[in-house]
């Protein structure tokens, strides 16, 4: 894919600068579904957590999910846990102060 800007410079974008983007609003789609706290939510950090160890273990066992573009959406997948559980529990405290 490729887009002539109004510099006249040629923007080119890869597979993987695509895949990154479409990670990017799946991760923003994630952060937002982190700040409610249902039973439903528990299992999404778990699928969460899930999704980042199978990305861990194929980046280093897998020859082909070796690369940058890879790496960066396993990094975006570990954002995704550390994200999560810390925006539940701080959601959760929140709540827990209001009902006292």
């Amino acid at each position: 894919m490729s887009a002539t800007m109004m510099s006249g410079a040629a923007w080119s974008a890869t597979m993987g600068d695509v895949l990154i983007i479409l990670g990017v609003f799946c991760l923003y789609v994630e952060l937002f579904k982190a700040t409610r706290t249902t039973v439903a939510s528990i299992v999404d950090h778990a699928i969460s957590l899930a999704v980042f160890v199978i990305f861990l273990v194929e980046f280093i066992i897998i020859k082909g999910a070796g690369t940058s573009t890879f790496l960066i959406l396993g990094l975006m997948s570990l954002l995704d846990v550390v994200a999560g559980f810390t925006i539940t529990i701080s959601t959760a405290r929140r709540d827990l102060l209001v009902d006292r």
